[in-house]
Order: structure tokens, then sequence, then C-alpha cells
């Protein structure tokens, strides 16, 4: 509910003014003298402030100064019988958000009154946005000290160039992270190759990360780039699970380690593929922790 404050030594004026707004469904706050307008403003927090321009010894003046000194993002609208072009120039530099003219109608305040709260939800909004930015790194938004750790994280591996392991359950951000990786790291003008293992068959899937050459299998009438070299210059992000890595980690264990591979069916070359690419291996199932503690996860059955 907004919270107004009308502060009006005329009381038919003040009245109308009341009976209006209470009866859009904003609780109304009325003042018959500048001095109680500041000391009701000073009472509570208030959305909006209607004020007439002469009001004995506190005038409207003095009351939108004290406000915007106060809560600056509060708008003033000024009203006045004894309107001339020099009072609402003052006004208005001093922070009014209006200046009516009386006698006015009731549609033409209440029209005003709209505009004005309309532009305070916009600047509370964009207050709002502003501050979630500073908490922010990229895409990736979050004021907790967990994700201030993430931030932290990110901050630190991103201008090295050795591969990253994210470890978190799925939809919990681990290739938005990658992504915030490349774009705050070395390579961020390179390209970023997103791979989802698990809706790659096992069978296929040695072939689309290192390629394969003409001849390697039936059907294969040409070479094809593996998804690591197309990521040449840029990082590689795989989603992948503790086990999957299983069927063929002889060889991906070889590429991690040295930055090599051969593609399948290269028999007369192997590591001919020194690429300049950072992994970032995804994990979101099974317990690659454990893996991880035990040394088997990237362990090479040849070592």
């Amino acid at each position: 509910m907004i919270r107004m404050l009308i502060a009006e030594d005329k009381e038919a004026m003040r009245r109308s003014l009341v009976r209006l707004f209470s009866e859009k469904g904003h609780e109304v706050i009325e003042a018959g003298s500048g001095a109680e307008a500041l000391e009701r403003f000073n009472e509570m927090e208030i959305d909006l402030v209607i004020t007439d321009l002469q009001m004995g010894e506190v005038g409207g003046l003095e009351v939108l100064r004290e406000v915007k000194k106060r809560a600056p993002q509060t708008p003033v609208l000024m009203v006045t019988a004894f309107g001339t072009v020099e009072s609402a120039v003052e006004a208005m530099r001093q922070g009014a958000f209006d200046y009516l003219v009386k006698p006015f109608s009731l549609t033409e305040i209440e029209a005003r009154v709209e505009k004005a709260l309309e532009q305070r939800r916009l600047l509370t909004e964009n207050r709002y946005l502003r501050e979630t930015l500073d908490h922010a790194v990229g895409r990736m938004i979050g004021r907790s000290e967990r994700m201030q750790q993430v931030y932290r994280l990110i901050e630190k591996v991103a201008p090295h160039p050795s591969p990253v392991l994210i470890l978190g359950e799925t939809g919990t951000g681990k290739e938005l992270v990658a992504r915030e990786i490349q774009q705050m790291g070395p390579r961020k003008t390179g390209p970023f190759i997103a791979v989802n293992c698990g809706a790659i068959p096992e069978n296929l899937l040695e072939s689309e990360l290192f390629g394969y050459e003409k001849g390697a299998f039936t059907g294969a009438s040409a070479q094809k780039k593996g998804r690591l070299e197309l990521a040449e210059g840029g990082p590689s992000s795989s989603m992948r699970s503790g086990s999957f890595l299983l069927p063929f980690r002889s060889s991906s264990c070889g590429f991690y380690r040295s930055g090599k591979f051969s593609g399948w069916g290269d028999k007369n070359h192997p590591g001919r593929c020194p690429v300049d690419r950072r992994d970032e291996p995804r994990f979101k199932e099974g317990n690659p922790g454990t893996s991880l503690q035990r040394g088997s996860l990237l362990s090479n059955p040849g070592d």
C-alpha cells in the first residue's frame, strides 16, 4: 500500500485530497502545516508528498528541501494558489516532481500522482538492480556467502590455463560457471564448445570428442574434427558422470595430461593434435568426489 503525506493548511482542500486518495486504496497521512508535515515525515516512511507552497512559518519549499535531504527518492508535488514562473522554477530546481496551480481538477492531480509513483517505482527498481549487479559476476547473480565464494574462485582460476573440474547437481549452473571462467580468462575471444556426454552414445563419444580419420570405420568417408579440436583457442566444457569416463579413460587421461590427442583411426600420427584450449569437465551424477579421493576417476589403466 502506498503511504502519502498531504500538507495543506486549507482544511477543505486537504480533506478533499485525503478522501480522493483514500478511495484509491492509499494510506493518507494529513498535516495542517509545514512543521506538522516534517514531524509526520520523520515518524514513518512516506512514499509521496503533496504540499502547499505557502503555509505560515514553515512553507512548502522548506518541506521540499527537508524531504529531499532525508529521502531523495521520495517524489514531492507542490500545489499553490499563487503560482508564478519564479516559484515554479525554484520548486523544480530544488527537486519537486511537479508543480500545480490552484484551482486544479481532481483528475489532474490524480494523474500527476500516478506519474510520480511510477517514477518512484522505476527508481526503486533501478536501485535494486544496481545493488544486485554489485553482487554479480557476469550473468551470475547472488548475494549469499556461498555465491561470493563461487565468484572469488572463478576470479582465481580464470587467468590460469589449467583444466577446471566443476561439480554440482543438475540445474545448479555448472555450464554458467564454465562460461564465466571463459569470459574472465585469456580465452574469452575463443569458441566455447559445450558437450553433453550423457546425450552421446558411448560407442560414439570418443569419435565425437577426438574426431576420426577417413576410413576409421564403416561410413567414415572423410576426416572429421572432434569437439576438442574445434575448441582451439577457447574452452571445451563437457557434462559427464563419474562412471562415464571409464570406456575411454585411457585416451581422455592422456589428453588431459599432455593436451595432445589423435583422431579415431589415426595410428600413424599419435598425439598429432596439440590443442590450445582449456577443459572444464562438469559432473552432475555419480560420486566423482569419492573417485577423486581414491585416485581412480582419471587414472589410466595402463599406468
